[in-house]
């Protein structure tokens, strides 16, 4: 039995109240057809009688009849405005930027300074004519880059964050899509991997006047899904459809030369990769629905690390490590959630926690903030979330944004036989 019902303030959002004692969220995005938004959520121990959403939205209260009322921080902000699925996502260096880019072909930049309040600066601009897959801010925070089912590559001007402009003419080469790019951690190159099955690498030392080096590679035997650096520059490790990953010495800039041989386990396309912040493990996820971490110390001879994390239920297009090292993050295909593991002994990983359950599609794009403590996700149901990782601060936040219960309020929503002690007090 539903005993209660409230919409957040935006009219995005509703929370029902129940006689299982749970609160469960509703997207009514599309009244026509509301869906759930993850898990409901449980703590009460009898039926919750009210829900009621702070002006802001940040913050779900509720009455139960176990005598208490609970506050719960929503730390799902929301960012919307795509007319597609958002399948990438990137923060700027110093984190007061965060750039979004749809299947709509277009571009949002938000002002992430204020914390908790992502601001979008301007209105988007339409960067590409077909799908961003792939985003990234320069080291140095001074330009970025997206690339596009388009098989183009732009660089912008982003001095004027809310007018970005075009620097230089776009990038091009890639025969078809492109499905991954990353920076060099100096900057001066930036390396992308297509449905031409090509890694291709550009000196952008000067971005106005970019260009190729060398010839592309030719070595995978299908589309190249994702690419990346090693934290110190020396190494680019590539994955792709052909279910392999390899690494390559990109240290000479005439071109990369290849380490070891090829990593394989798998037995579908490596289609996400991510370095551990000290440059020892690798993570690499895949279209058979599993995630393996190897042990890269030596490159030369990379060793796969305990068992597979499995859970998922569709191609893991997403993963992120946390920057001190300790977290794995894990986005899917055809899941609406996103997994954290313990990842302090890479061969002994575990689930950190519940998924965080608030997309109504896949999640295509996850990355960490330089301070670990926000997590951004991209999904196909057009939106992306900024999840707020850090406890203390997000406590700080919701009592902040929060009225204090008056002792008439305690009265009503947790009764008259609990003594009055309201949270945040």
């Amino acid at each position: 039995m539903i005993s209660s019902v409230a919409f957040s303030p935006d009219g995005r959002v509703l929370a029902t109240a129940s006689a299982d004692a749970t609160v469960q969220m509703w997207s009514v995005s599309d009244p026509t057809r509301p869906k759930a938004l993850g898990q409901a959520w449980t703590g009460h121990s009898n039926t919750v009688s009210s829900v009621a959403f702070s002006p802001d939205g940040h913050t779900l209260a509720s009455g139960s009849y176990d005598q208490t009322a609970r506050l719960w921080d929503v730390p799902r902000t929301l960012l919307t405005g795509h007319f597609n699925g958002v399948i990438g996502v990137a923060f700027s260096p110093d984190g007061r930027l965060f750039a979004t880019g749809g299947l709509d072909g277009a571009v949002r930049l938000w002002d992430t300074s204020e914390h908790g309040l992502p601001k979008l600066l301007g209105r988007g601009f339409q960067a590409h004519t077909a799908g961003v897959r792939s985003l990234a801010f320069s080291p140095d925070g001074k330009f970025f880059a997206s690339a596009g089912y388009d098989g183009v590559i732009q660089l912008w001007n982003i001095s004027e964050p809310s007018e970005p402009k075009y620097l230089g003419d776009p990038l091009t080469g890639h025969e078809g899509g492109i499905w991954t790019m990353a920076f060099s951690p100096d900057g001066k190159t930036l390396a992308t991997g297509g449905q031409d099955a090509t890694i291709r690498l550009w000196d952008v030392t000067d971005p106005s006047r970019a260009g190729p080096v060398g010839r592309p590679v030719r070595h995978h035997e299908g589309m190249v899904l994702a690419v990346a650096f090693s934290p110190d520059g020396d190494m680019l490790v590539s994955g792709s459809y052909d279910t392999t990953a390899q690494l390559w010495d990109v240290r000479d800039r005439t071109g990369p030369e290849r380490v070891g041989r090829p990593l394989k386990g798998h037995i579908n396309g490596v289609s996400s990769l991510a370095f551990s912040p000290d440059g020892k493990t690798l993570a690499t996820g895949s279209n058979d629905f599993s995630v393996r971490l190897w042990d890269i110390s030596p490159p030369s001879h990379p060793t796969s690390l305990g068992e597979p994390l499995t859970g998922h239920t569709d191609s893991v297009f997403a993963l992120a490590f946390s920057p001190d090292g300790s977290t794995l993050a894990t986005g899917s295909y055809g899941q609406s959630s996103v997994q954290l593991w313990d990842v302090r002994t890479p061969a002994r990983p575990s689930r950190r926690g519940l998924p965080l359950n608030a997309h109504t599609d896949s999640v295509y794009a996850v990355v960490f903030s330089q301070d670990g403590k926000t997590l951004a996700t991209g999904s196909l149901d057009q939106s992306a979330r900024l999840w707020q990782l850090d406890v203390d601060t997000s406590i700080e936040r919701i009592c902040a944004d929060t009225e204090r219960l008056s002792p008439g309020q305690w009265r009503r929503f947790v009764g008259e036989g609990v003594a009055y002690a309201p949270p945040c007090a």
